[in-house]
């Protein structure tokens, strides 16, 4: 897959597609292509990227996007759908399940890649200057 350049600082790469299935309804094709042009997806992706950089260098362990929304819904609902996203991009990959300590459930564990860590760093200098 190609990867798009960066959009602006702070921001992750755009994908070059829609985040719909083919067999969705217009609705979520109308709501892909909205949320990939406002720049919420970006933000998105960066409010994704950035918690799991923070959780794994405070030495908690492989989050599963459960754990990592500690008890919030919404994020959890980000998480779960910006974590496979960032995996295309090669910023994140999938580890080992386990047992998620919120769901009691089997569930895919997460880790930074290089170029995950880089994009960190990077959006965490672009912040501060």
């Amino acid at each position: 897959m190609r990867r798009s350049g960066i959009m602006e600082r702070g921001e992750l790469p755009l994908f070059d597609y829609a985040r719909s299935r083919n067999t969705d309804p217009v609705t979520s094709h109308t709501a892909a292509n909205e949320i990939q042009k406002s720049g919420a997806l970006n933000k998105q992706r960066t409010k994704t990227l950035l918690p799991l950089h923070n959780w794994l260098r405070v030495g908690k362990g492989l989050p599963t996007s459960k754990e990592l929304a500690q008890g919030d819904p919404e994020l959890y609902h980000r998480y779960a759908r910006r974590l496979p996203e960032l995996k295309e991009l090669g910023l994140v990959k999938e580890e080992a399940p386990r047992k998620c300590k919120e769901t009691d459930r089997l569930a895919l564990t997460w880790w930074l890649t290089d170029a995950g860590r880089d994009e960190c760093v990077r959006l965490l200098n672009g912040s501060l200057s």
